[in-house]
C-alpha cells in the first residue's frame, strides 16, 4: 500500500531519528569541534590579538612598546633627549621621503622596482609597470620588520618582502628604511 502524505513524513521522521541515534557520538565530536572552533576565533576577534602564523618574531615598529611602564605623573613630561642616529641628520618636521631600489620576491621568482617611505605610509612601484604588484600603505594597515638582510611589510592579507637591490650597501639601506618607518609611526 503506498504511503501518501503524513505517512510520509512519519517515515521521514522515523527515519531521522534513526541515523541521529546510530551517529550520536559522531555528531558530539563534530559539534564539540565546531564550539572549540568558534571559541578560538571569538576570543581572538575580542581581544584583538592576531593568530600566530609563523615562528615568533617581534615586529620592529613593536619593539619600542615592550618596555617596562614608566610611572605616571601630574607633572608635564619631561622633554626627550635627542637620539643618536646613523641617518643624516635632517631638519625637524615631517619625515623627509626617502626610497630604496629593492627587489621584490615572490613565491617564485621575483621583480624590481622602488619602495618609498612618506610621512603617512610606504608604496611600492614595479619598474616594468606591472599593476598587480604596486601597492601605496598607510602606516595603519602594516607591520613592518628586518630580518637579516630582507624587509617584511605584512599586511591583514598579505606578507611583501624586500631585498635591497644594491648588495653591498643594500642591508644598512634597508635597515635605514625601516627605521624611518618606525619613527614616522610615532
Amino acid at each position: 500500500m503506498p504511503v501518501g502524505g503524513d505517512g510520509r513524513i512519519a517515515q521521514i521522521w522515523t527515519q531521522g531519528r534513526v541515523f541521529v541515534a546510530s551517529q550520536r557520538r559522531s555528531l558530539i565530536v563534530a559539534a564539540a569541534a565546531v564550539l572549540v572552533l568558534f571559541a578560538a576565533g571569538f576570543a581572538g576577534v575580542v581581544s584583538g590579538v592576531p593568530p600566530a602564523v609563523g615562528p615568533a618574531q617581534q615586529p620592529v615598529a613593536d619593539a619600542t612598546r615592550s618596555r617596562a611602564p614608566q610611572p605616571s605623573t601630574a607633572a608635564a613630561p619631561l622633554p626627550r633627549a635627542p637620539v643618536p642616529s646613523a641617518l643624516p641628520a635632517t631638519a625637524p618636521g615631517p619625515l623627509a621621503k626617502s626610497s630604496l631600489k629593492v627587489v621584490h620576491q615572490h613565491r617564485l621568482g621575483s621583480c624590481h622596482g622602488r619602495l618609498e617611505i612618506t610621512r603617512t605610509g610606504v608604496a611600492f612601484a614595479a619598474e616594468d609597470n606591472d599593476g598587480n604588484e604596486a601597492f601605496t600603505l598607510t602606516y595603519a594597515q602594516f607591520l613592518h620588520a628586518v630580518e637579516d638582510d630582507t624587509l617584511i611589510v605584512k599586511t591583514a592579507t598579505r606578507t611583501y618582502r624586500f631585498k635591497a637591490e644594491d648588495s653591498k650597501g643594500g642591508p644598512s639601506q634597508l635597515r635605514d628604511l625601516a627605521d624611518r618607518m618606525t619613527r614616522a609611526r610615532r
